[in-house]
Formats: structure tokens, C-alpha cells, sequence
């Protein structure tokens, strides 16, 4: 153990620069551990902040960060130290500095000024995506304490929606709306709907599940009413070819059950007979079932077979054997939602269904 930590000690000298990072590295374990002196890392972590190979620099600002969060006397300098880092040119770096920083702002609750704020969204025109990734990231997770920072960024990343080409930031800016639904404005809503119904359509699936993610929180939140645009786009999401979104449209569709019975006519054809009968993720199919469990028995009974959804479940309950705890799960729901919710007792079933 001594022998190993005094050669990584050398090698955070060594002109190599991999073995420079990795001593960091391991040293910063240790430390985590319990097992090697801070107040020595600290000032090695801050040596190789200068260091002229970027991943080492990488490295050190984690370091930093890493010691910061298990000293509280240290917060405030290194916070300093790497807000200085704000000029790296290095996009890597800078992407560290900004992630890092989020995390030191969160765990001393450090008050942010408007102008900060500010000086993290010029960051939105760097040139490389990832940055500006890093710059959502950093909104979202100091947003959550800091009421300045959702203000200043709702309204800012409306007007960087319209010219992002990135999908990972397009993602990542959505996600930000989702989190802080209940405080956008009524103005920025209609023309989220807007921007929802074209990121719905997009090459990405992550921004495709984000907007339908953020239609549900828009709903969610009452700050979106039930318009055929608003069906369209669920019913829509619902027959994506991506697993991911049409889970969320299920999410969505959950809302529209609740917040309106009547209006899921629009969507129980699409969800029992597309989503239900057809899905080959088990997962999903427990999600539908799980959701009619609870709340199928608050749609009006002429929608309900309208739909056809009572021999919808009957065929999924009969053609459904239980070889893993996931077919089991769909047996058991369809069964109950029929029998115990919809009334189709056994002899029900049999009279109408035929053989059970």
C-alpha cells in the first residue's frame, strides 16, 4: 500500500502525461477512502490544473471537486479557482469546469446573481455541443434551488430553441422545460405547443421522447388544455417506431385519463388495439394494463366498447401464457380489469367471448 501510493505520487510528476492523470485519479480514490492526505492532493490537483494536456486538466478539476465536496472550507476557493476556468479554450475542459461547478454550486446552495446566469447562457453560442450540453445541465441542477436561474433561463432557452440544430441540446433544453413546467409562462406555452408538434417529427429519439415528455408535464401542470393538437400529437407518438417515445406517449395518455375521461376516445383505439395487442415490450403492455387498473373504470361504458375493450383483454387473458413474471403480471391484469373493474364475471366472459 505505502510502496503503491509513493509511485503514483511520482507519477504526478512524471512527463508522461497518462500517468499523470491516472495518479490523480487513484489518488483521489484513495482520498475518498479515507486512505490518503487531502491537504496533498489539493495542492497537486492544483498544479496540474495548468497542466498542458487537457484530459490531465480534466482530472484535476475533478479532483478539486471531489475534495471540495468532503471539505466545506474548501468550497468557496475552488469554485473561484474553476469560475476562472470559464475561459478554457479546451472544449473537454470547459465541459468539466461547467459540470463540476453545477455540482459545488448545488452543495453550498452558493447564491447566484442574474449576471452569472448571464455569463453560463453566452456559453450556449459556443461551437461545440457538448458545451452547451454541459450549460443546460448546469441550469437544471442549479435551478432547482435557485429561482433567479429558472427565470432567467426559461426565458432565454425559448430563443435558443429556435436556432439549436444539436439533438443533445435540443434534448437537453426540453428536459429543462420539463422540470420547471409549472412556473413557464402562458406565452412561452403556446409556443411550446408549436415547438412540441415539429420536435415530434425529428430524426432524434431522444428529442422526440423529450417533447412528448414535456407535453405530459405541460398537462401534468394544467398548463396545457385538452385541444385535437394536443390528441394528435399523443395519438401520433403513440405509433412511433421508437419504444422510448411511445412509452412516454403512455405517460401522456395517462394525463389525458385523468384530467378528461371523455377525451381518451381519441386515443383507446390506438392504445388498446396498436399499443395493448400488438406491443412486443412486456414492459409496456403492464404500463397500458396497470393504467386501466386504476383508472379505465372512470371512462363513460359507451366509450369502453366503443373501443372494444373489454374482448381486447379477454383475448390478451386467454392468449397469454405465464412462462416469465412479466406474462404472469399481463395474465393477472387483464383478468382483473376485466372481471373486478369492467364486471365480465366468468360466466359473463363465457356468454359473450365464448370459451375461457
Amino acid at each position: 500500500m505505502v510502496m503503491r501510493v509513493e509511485q503514483l505520487e511520482k507519477w504526478v510528476s512524471s512527463p508522461i502525461p497518462g500517468r499523470r492523470r491516472k495518479a490523480l485519479q487513484k489518488l483521489t480514490k484513495e482520498m475518498i477512502h479515507g486512505e490518503y492526505d487531502l491537504e496533498k492532493l489539493y495542492e497537486s490537483a492544483k498544479k496540474l490544473l495548468e497542466d498542458e494536456n487537457w484530459s490531465v486538466r480534466v482530472a484535476a478539476i475533478k479532483t478539486l471537486t471531489e475534495i471540495a465536496l468532503r471539505d466545506e472550507n474548501k468550497i468557496k476557493e475552488v469554485i473561484a479557482t474553476l469560475e476562472e476556468k470559464l475561459e478554457e479554450e479546451n472544449p473537454n475542459v470547459l465541459m468539466a469546469t461547467i459540470d463540476n461547478l453545477a455540482k459545488l454550486y448545488f452543495k453550498s446552495r452558493k447564491r447566484i446573481t442574474r449576471k452569472k446566469i448571464e455569463d453560463f447562457l453566452k456559453l450556449l453560442e459556443h461551437e461545440k455541443s457538448n458545451v452547451r450540453e454541459a450549460v443546460i445541465r448546469f441550469l437544471k441542477k442549479v435551478g432547482e434551488y435557485s429561482k433567479v436561474t429558472r427565470e432567467t433561463a426559461l426565458s432565454t432557452l425559448m430563443d435558443t430553441l429556435d436556432k439549436e440544430t444539436a439533438p443533445n441540446v435540443i434534448s437537453h433544453i426540453l428536459d429543462f422545460f420539463s422540470s420547471y413546467a409549472q412556473e413557464i409562462s402562458s406565452e412561452h406555452v403556446s409556443r411550446l405547443l408549436g415547438v412540441i408538434a415539429t420536435y415530434r417529427r425529428h430524426e432524434s429519439v431522444d428529442v422526440r421522447r423529450s417533447a412528448v415528455l414535456l407535453l405530459k408535464k405541460l398537462l401534468e401542470s394544467n398548463k396545457l388544455s385538452l385541444s385535437s393538437d394536443v390528441l394528435t400529437i399523443i395519438k401520433k407518438a403513440l405509433r412511433d417506431e421508437k419504444l422510448a417515445v411511445r412509452d412516454a406517449a403512455v405517460d401522456a395518455f395517462e394525463e389525458v385519463l385523468k384530467k378528461d375521461p371523455r377525451a381518451t376516445d381519441e386515443l383507446l383505439g390506438v392504445v388498446t388495439w396498436e399499443v395493448m395487442m400488438k406491443e412486443k415490450n412486456e414492459r409496456l403492455v403492464i404500463k397500458v394494463l396497470d393504467i386501466f387498473d386504476r383508472l379505465l373504470t372512470t371512462v363513460p361504458v359507451e366509450i369502453i366498447n366503443k373501443h372494444e375493450i373489454p374482448r381486447a383483454l379477454d383475448i390478451i387473458e386467454k392468449n397469454t401464457y405465464p412462462k416469465n413474471p412479466e406474462r404472469a403480471k399481463i395474465k393477472e391484469l387483464a383478468r382483473r380489469v376485466l372481471e373486478e373493474k369492467l364486471g365480465y364475471t366468468f360466466e359473463k366472459r363465457k356468454k359473450k367471448f365464448g370459451s375461457t
